[in-house]
């Protein structure tokens, strides 16, 4: 038994029930079948609790062990028992009991401490006989003597205080003694039991220190707490214990609740929320935002901050998370909230764009050549977030070439987009497969229509020359006719010479050279397939007058469709390809490797050696 953990203190009044209770002793210690020797008798030996020995010393120490020694003798047969408990402050404590036997003499022997300094109450009471007798202990002062530097009142940090708070419990000690020692503050419940006992703080001779211990209390309401201050060496002064009253407040509520949550492809995901604190202090939270990703979470964001009482709204952007669901949770940091962590789980649903393109009516519905026409068309968004702002075009698929555009609004989810694209000058004589283009940023869609050409009946064929040229080549041909006819007639009249029959060779050397420069050869339209008649002497440059494109041609190297069969073999056979370069494609229609010039090189021809009639580089045409 260690009376060490439960006195502190005993009042003067104890000194009243001592002597009351010595007087009843005496009335009752020879009545029954025992007897107990007088409290004055009884043998007191005193270990020291510093080294655990035995001492001689006359006085009793705070911190010293007591060991009592008692006799009681047997008046008449019978068994009885025996208890023995300790009075202080008025009150009195349980401690050893046992039973008697029938032996003549019985000695009791009872071993309690270490003591404190002030007065001890000791009784042996016999149960059956109601004999009593009471030993008063003075236990005096250490050499060491702790006292209160101050009011001896115990300061409680930390209040208000609600369920779960942490809080500090000090006092200030002064040590007036002659030698250092160790003091500790203990909190005990009514029942005795330890709340808790702080750290052990070394005092030196003639200082003042704090000393503290820390503790929660986790049930709301009033509540008394026994507080002293504990040395192994003794010498605490008699004041420094006490009882103290704290109130403790139900736990403060915690919460979270969504606002709002907005995810765009161009903003990403905004989660918007906010933290509820109910009354009290202010408090530490952390918030952990977690991805679930293959049935598992992992953290993705991570909050710390210090919450005071009220709303508090909370923005974060996450970006674009790659997940199914997000879970946030709130957690009291250093506290205990009422309903534990808030947590609330959001389903992720990204954004998505579904573009199509719906073709209208082509007004007119055949093109005419060098007139405009226009096309409607339909944007569609069949997705759950808007279009970005983009272009629509119109680009012929064989040459690529852009034939019109315009700017087009973005377009809601679920919602279409009407408009028209005019193209001002059709200068194409066959039908033409033509793209519609929507692009946006990072995506593109299209729609592929094709535009018949009306034929006009009155022009006739489409010379493959300009007719204000051949105009005036006309009338200067006729006058140059004119001219020669003249000159016939002259020299024809003349005599004959011997110099006719040299101008006779000329003449005909200048018919035969007409002759062949009269000659023409047909040419096919790298463009838009427009065959064409030129002289078969011609190198140079020439302009379709279809599509108005702009390609050499020379001599036998010139790129020549027509149905003779291997005649490009034959004219390309003399080109030679600059570093090995090719060109593949699965249909007629290929792209020079160094310019990207479409050509129309027929398949059934391949492999041949090719020209560009824009760069002039020369490759060889395959198939794939």
């Amino acid at each position: 038994m260690s009376l060490g953990e439960s006195l502190t203190s005993i009042s003067r009044s104890s000194i009243v029930l001592l002597i009351i209770l010595f007087f009843v002793s005496e009335a009752h210690a020879e009545v029954g079948n025992y007897s107990i020797e007088e409290a004055s008798l009884w043998d007191v030996r005193i270990i020291d609790g510093s080294t655990g020995l035995e001492n001689e010393n006359v006085t009793i120490s705070s911190g010293d062990i007591v060991l009592l020694s008692i006799e009681l003798s047997q008046n008449s047969a019978g068994n009885d028992s025996w208890e023995f408990s300790f009075g202080f402050n008025g009150q009195w404590y349980g401690g050893n009991s046992g039973m008697l036997t029938e032996e003549d003499n019985s000695l009791i022997e009872i071993q309690f401490g270490p003591v404190y300094e002030g007065n001890l109450l000791c009784k042996l009471e016999l149960i059956n006989s109601e004999v009593v007798e009471i030993l008063d202990l003075r236990i005096g002062p250490n050499p060491i003597n702790f006292t209160a530097a101050g009011t001896p009142d115990v300061a409680i940090i930390g209040q208000p205080a609600h369920v779960g708070d942490e809080l500090v419990a000090s006092l200030l000690v002064h040590n007036n003694g002659e030698n250092g020692g160790e003091v500790e503050l203990g909190l005990y419940k009514p029942d005795g039991s330890i709340i808790s006992i702080g750290n052990p703080i070394y005092i030196s001779p003639g200082s003042s220190r704090e000393v503290s211990t820390t503790f929660l209390i986790g049930q709301e309401g009033q509540h008394s707490i026994d507080w002293k201050i504990i040395s192994s060496t003794g010498g605490v002064s008699i004041n420094l214990n006490g009882t103290m009253e704290i109130v403790i407040l139900e736990a403060q509520q915690f919460s979270i609740q969504i606002v709002d949550m907005d995810w765009t492809i161009n903003g990403g995901l905004i989660v918007n929320f906010e933290l509820l604190m109910g009354d009290g202090k202010d408090r530490n939270i952390d918030i952990s935002i977690q991805l679930k990703n293959n049935n598992e979470y992992s953290e993705f964001q991570s909050i710390n901050l210090e919450m005071s009482p009220g709303i508090r709204g909370i923005s974060v952007i996450l970006g674009h998370p790659d997940g199914e669901r997000l879970q946030i949770i709130g957690s009291a940091n250093g506290w205990i909230a009422s309903e534990g962590d808030a947590i609330i789980i959001l389903e992720l649903q990204p954004p998505v764009i579904i573009p199509t393109i719906e073709s209208g009516s082509i007004i007119p519905a055949q093109a005419i050549l060098s007139e405009s026409i226009s096309i409607n068309y339909w944007l569609n968004n069949s997705g759950t977030e808007s279009t970005q702002i983009g272009i629509i075009r119109i680009v012929n698929v064989a040459d690529n070439l852009i034939l019109a555009e315009q700017n087009v609004s973005p377009v809601g989810p679920g919602g279409s987009f009407s408009s028209s694209l005019s193209i001002p000058s059709w200068s194409y004589s066959q039908t033409v497969d033509l793209e519609i283009i929507w692009l946006m940023e990072g995506l593109v869609t299209s729609k592929q229509i094709s535009v018949a050409t009306e034929e006009k009946i009155n022009t006739g064929i489409v010379l493959p020359f300009n007719i204000a040229a051949a105009v005036y080549g006309a009338l200067s041909g006729l006058s140059l006719v004119m001219a020669s006819a003249v000159v016939y007639r002259a020299f024809s009249q003349r005599t004959p010479s011997t110099t006719d029959a040299k101008s006779k060779r000329s003449s005909e050397t200048r018919i035969s050279r007409r002759n062949q420069i009269d000659s023409k050869k047909e040419i096919q339209c790298p463009g838009c397939n427009q065959r064409l008649n030129i002289p078969s002497s011609h190198e140079g440059d020439v302009k379709c007058p279809a599509c108005t494109q702009q390609f050499p041609v020379i001599n036998s190297q010139t790129i020549i469709f027509n149905d003779s069969e291997n005649k490009e073999s034959q004219l390309s056979e003399n080109i030679e390809p600059e570093q090995n370069l090719t060109s593949k494609s699965t249909d007629d229609i290929l792209s020079c490797p160094t310019c990207d010039q479409v050509l129309r090189v027929p398949i059934d021809k391949r492999p041949i050696r090719s020209r560009c009639p824009a760069c002039r580089s020369e490759f060889i045409s395959e198939v794939g």
